[in-house]
């Protein structure tokens, strides 16, 4: 049976603990450095230990999940990768609603919150995030770590570097490529490859700090 425990107590980690229970997956609860242990965060779930006891207690799970936010990009990265060399295994949770292309590749901890599209040949690499209504179309590929918000829509053959954070409503043209660790504001319409770190917006999206 799979039983899921939630790394992040705050409201990404509600957010999937709800969603995990619509899919009808045991959720056993949170670990996170800045809640105290058995502190009540949702429902019935409470918080377990901090980080550092996820090893030992992983009796209580048979996978984690990552529940932190668009606010620690570089967090997401480092706290799965040092989870996954522990030999700690990650589910990956795609709702019922969502569309998922047979031909489509998923990596290990990715996230797909209801009303995605997720077309013909995309790979979406470990612990992406898409959530609400995001449309990825065909041949497109999400590095890793990436965080979408609700309503992006992502034209064939784009190529998204790890660790970007894209926001509500962002549109890709085709074939467009983003370096790591970019940032697209809300509404941004990306018409131009963006190859240097930083934040982008506007329409058309231009760089706006490193």
């Amino acid at each position: 049976m799979t039983r899921v425990a939630l790394i992040g107590a705050g409201a990404l980690g509600v957010q999937l603990a709800h969603q995990l229970r619509l899919a009808n997956i045991q959720v056993v609860g949170f670990y996170d450095d800045l809640l105290p242990v058995d502190k009540l965060v949702h429902d019935d779930l409470k918080v377990l230990g901090p980080l550092s006891e996820i090893t030992s207690g992983s009796m209580l799970f048979s996978h984690v999940l990552l529940a932190i936010g668009y606010k620690h990009m570089d967090a997401r990265k480092r706290l799965f990768e040092s989870m996954s060399a522990a030999g700690i295994p990650f589910h990956t949770l795609v709702h019922r609603t969502a569309i998922i292309d047979p031909t489509a590749s998923l990596a290990t901890g990715v996230v797909i919150y209801p009303g995605c599209i997720v077309d013909r040949g995309v790979r979406l690499e470990a612990n992406v995030l898409l959530n609400n209504g995001c449309i990825i179309s065909h041949d497109t590929k999400i590095g890793e770590h990436s965080f979408l918000a609700p309503g992006v829509v992502v034209s064939g053959n784009v190529s998204i570097g790890d660790r970007n954070l894209v926001g509500s409503g962002t549109v890709f043209r085709d074939g467009m490529r983003s370096t790591s660790r970019c940032r697209f504001g809300t509404g941004s319409v990306v018409v131009k490859d963006a190859l240097v770190e930083g934040t982008y917006f506007g329409n058309p999206a231009r760089l706006q700090k490193k």
